[in-house]
């Protein structure tokens, strides 16, 4: 394949490669200059085919498919640094050499459409090979289920903001530049929204607000977590996902096994455009676990056409969450606008430095009074 310059498709899966014989493929195709689709799912990859992977991926100029699905890629290994860990304890965890080398080769490529990486145990290296695969030009269509690696446990949060909608949790190391940078559309968001639009803010789990006025100083140290909440509507002129389109996208949902998949593939196509509140409706009910739906309402909280939203989200609260869950969803995006009108006898949270929250306790109050069997 080193010299072919006539194969355009080669499909070498269920071969039993080893992870050096891997290594030997990728390597070979470095000059290969006619290549546009590789599947090289389950063969045994491990660490040495992933780095060869990545190399291959940082040079190569036409590679557009690419499916390395079930390969046993190692993503993390023990980090060295880190002391022995205490029994009870849960040992540190840095990417691998596997994990750096796909991550910089996707950094480099602009050429690649569909990465296909499923069923591999890259763990909490998923993070950095998705935010490479967000960030490149080509915008490629990726499969990251199953890899051993839950983004709604433990706090987890990106650090990749999808401008056109960027409502959800969010992590950035603030001593990395790279995360820095990231986070600069999220502080002018917050100046425009005086910081209501910033919620449940901590640098290393002690809390801050987010000031109403004036900018943030940011630390140059410390984990930075919060939850965003895009407060701008659905411009009118944007046209909403069609009936056909949105069928399409709710048939590949029902496809994919991981929570994770779903909501990805969810927020991908709302980047691309927004739902009705129908097609919105139809979506979070069509889902099964609470947290696949609590992330479903989230990511689409900003993308509901403006004249849908307000019903649309009070008919999901009532139809798809318990009671009991809806405290979950008003600490994420704030008391006001989850605020479950059917069902108002229950627990709040308010924040009340949060102008929104305390507007949201005056109506509460109101009710109160109004009514004298709710207290």
């Amino acid at each position: 394949v080193r010299l072919n310059t006539t194969l355009q498709n080669l499909d070498l899966s269920f071969n039993h490669f080893t992870p050096e014989g891997s290594a030997c493929i990728f390597t070979s195709l470095v000059g290969n200059q006619t290549l546009h689709t590789l599947s090289m799912e389950w063969n045994r990859m491990g660490e040495v085919g992933g780095v060869a992977m990545g190399n291959l991926l940082g040079v190569n100029a036409t590679l557009t498919r690419l499916d390395v699905s079930n390969c046993a890629i190692q993503g993390c290994v023990p980090s060295p640094s880190s002391s022995p860990p205490k029994k009870g304890s849960k040992p540190v965890w840095e990417p691998g050499p596997a994990t750096t080398a796909i991550a910089e080769g996707l950094s480099k490529n602009t050429k690649l459409k569909i990465l296909k990486l499923e069923w591999n145990p890259l763990s909490s290296g998923v993070p950095l090979i998705r935010d490479a695969l967000l960030d490149m030009p080509s915008s490629p269509l990726f499969s990251l289920e199953n890899c051993s690696y839950d983004p709604f446990g433990d706090g987890e949060g990106r650090n990749h903001v999808e401008e056109a909608n960027p409502t959800g949790h969010y992590r950035f190391d603030l001593s990395q530049e790279a995360h820095r940078k990231r986070l600069k559309p999220l502080l002018e968001l917050g100046m425009k929204g005086r910081g209501e639009n910033w919620r449940n803010e901590s640098v290393d789990n002690v809390r801050f607000t987010f000031p109403q006025e004036g900018p943030w100083e940011v630390p140059s140290q410390g984990m930075l977590e919060f939850d965003f909440v895009h407060l701008d509507e659905v411009d009118e002129r944007e046209a909403t996902m069609s009936d056909d389109d949105h069928a399409a996208l709710l048939k590949q949902i029902a496809k994919v096994m991981s929570s994770s998949g779903k909501v990805l593939l969810l927020r991908q196509a709302l980047t691309m455009q927004p739902m009705t509140g129908d097609q919105a409706f139809s979506t979070v009910y069509g889902l099964q676990r609470d947290a696949e739906r609590e992330e479903a309402l989230v990511s689409l909280f900003a993308r509901i056409a403006r004249s849908d939203k307000k019903i649309t989200v009070q008919k999901i609260l009532l139809t798809c969450f318990t009671r009991g869950h809806v405290p979950k969803l008003q600490h994420r995006l704030g008391v006001s606008n989850v605020l479950d009108t059917s069902r108002m006898n229950g627990s709040y949270e308010f924040h009340l430095r949060k102008r929104s929250d305390w507007d949201a306790l005056q109506t509460l109050n109101k009710i109160i009074q109004d009514n004298p069997h709710c207290n």
